[in-house]
């Protein structure tokens, strides 16, 4: 309850902030589109030469983005761990396929304040697209602050944007503006049975009475929360397991660092000696290795099997030479996460689209945003990478982008992947 407390404190700290924030043009443009209107081709239309707003955010080789206004774009994070870093890059390489001035990537070193000054003085230099990846809590602080700017579009990328609600669980709200990203739950349910897999196939003859689970989870983030959830269910749905074989580290109380899943992890791998094998959902890249050393400490490694979702710690690691119980990742490049956002921002400032045109297709009954929204939720494709795909897979990133950001020597087709998803049976519900 004191963790909900100043999260509820902070919120209404940051509201007061923005609301001493100042400049720009007072008269309010609600719809995020920029006020425009356009009449021209847009990119992937249809065969009729209708707008196909399904794919008019994805990156239109045939289409002359040159031909319209120059716009400029700026990226803020939270922080600039390596996962903001490498969005900033990916972001940097799309704005110049897009014809975007790059504004830059601005870190807020973990200080919400700092974010809403800096956010400020970004939109009083004109800057007219940002991706914001703040403390989730201060989203609402966020739109108040730039509904002061005409014209001005945004989106984030590692959490929904909401009006969050404190409750008892966890935050919720509705949603502020459209999303591209993941079903949380689904993705945490995916890497449990990843795990269980793995165990099956290499330990067929340990019986599940000697294995434990591990989930790290983060109570503060709905996003990191939810995957937890899912990889809890994966695993109770096991014949033969209990709950006191489940464990939950709550990195809320240690960090989202590698250093915070050791301080987390090994209390609960050292104490809980009853069990020889374990399987780990990491989360993220950086507990996932935190949690490896702690079992390469213990001499477990072989035991043991840790995937995340992410891909980029897995990547260094393995292109380093070291081979841990890190097997796996669910792997989504950041090149394919920052094109559709990217060209989202496009479409709105041209007006090629607006927010509640965007993404028809996904937008959920359940789950589109107040005062009559309709809020897409684009779900991205992402794959299972390990020491015997990852450079090939990153190589058709390479090659689909139109970048050289991986820079491995494989041969790839562009037919390997597809950078677009069906529409998951029930997802519009």
């Amino acid at each position: 309850m004191k963790k909900l407390l100043a999260l509820i404190l902070a919120l209404l700290m940051v509201v007061s902030l923005a609301a001493c924030g100042g400049g720009g043009d007072k008269d309010k443009d609600e719809s995020g589109s920029g006020g425009s209107t356009y009449t021209g081709a847009t990119p992937n239309m249809n065969e009729d030469g209708t707008p196909n707003y399904d794919r008019i955010a994805h990156y239109d080789p045939n289409y002359d983005y040159t031909q319209n206004e120059k716009y400029s774009f700026c990226y803020m994070a939270w922080n600039a761990d390596i996962l903001y870093q490498q969005s900033a890059d990916a972001y940097e390489h799309w704005c110049s396929k897009f014809n975007l001035e790059w504004a830059g990537f601005v870190s807020a070193n973990n200080d919400s304040e700092m974010f809403m000054t800096s956010l400020t003085t970004y939109l009083d230099q004109g800057v007219d697209m940002f991706v914001l990846d703040p403390d989730i809590t201060i989203f609402p602080a966020i739109v108040d602050v730039i509904s002061n700017y005409e014209g001005v579009v945004w989106m984030s990328q590692m959490g929904t944007a909401r009006d969050y609600i404190a409750t008892d669980t966890m935050p919720y709200g509705e949603m502020l503006a459209p999303f591209v990203g993941f079903d949380y739950e689904g993705a945490g349910y995916l890497c449990a049975e990843k795990l269980i897999e793995w165990k099956n196939e290499n330990l067929p003859d340990v019986d599940w009475s000697e294995v434990g689970f591990m989930s790290f989870t983060l109570s503060v983030s709905p996003p990191l929360y939810q995957r937890a959830i899912g990889a809890q269910r994966a695993f109770m749905e096991i014949d033969g397991v209990s709950e006191e074989q489940y464990f939950e580290v709550d990195v809320a109380s240690y960090g989202l660092t590698m250093q915070g899943a050791i301080d987390g992890a090994t209390p609960v791998l050292t104490t809980n000696t009853q069990y020889k094998y374990w399987l780990i959902f990491g989360l993220i890249d950086d507990l996932a290795m935190g949690a490896a050393a702690v079992v390469e400490q213990m001499g477990i490694t072989d035991q043991c099997c840790i995937n995340a979702i992410g891909g980029p710690g897995l990547q260094t690691q393995l292109d380093a030479g070291q081979h841990t119980a890190f097997r796996y990742a669910y792997a989504t490049p950041n090149l394919l996460y920052a094109e559709p956002i990217l060209g989202a921002l496009y479409a709105f400032k041209t007006g090629m689209a607006t927010p509640d045109t965007l993404w028809p297709s996904w937008v959920k009954n359940s789950d589109h945003g107040g005062e009559g929204h309709a809020y897409g939720n684009l779900l991205l494709p992402s794959w299972w990478i390990d020491a015997s795909n990852y450079q090939h897979f990153y190589a058709w990133t390479d090659l689909y982008s139109g970048a050289t950001y991986y820079g491995y020597d494989v041969e790839v087709s562009l037919d390997d992947y597809s950078p677009f998803v069906e529409v998951p049976a029930g997802w519009t519900d």
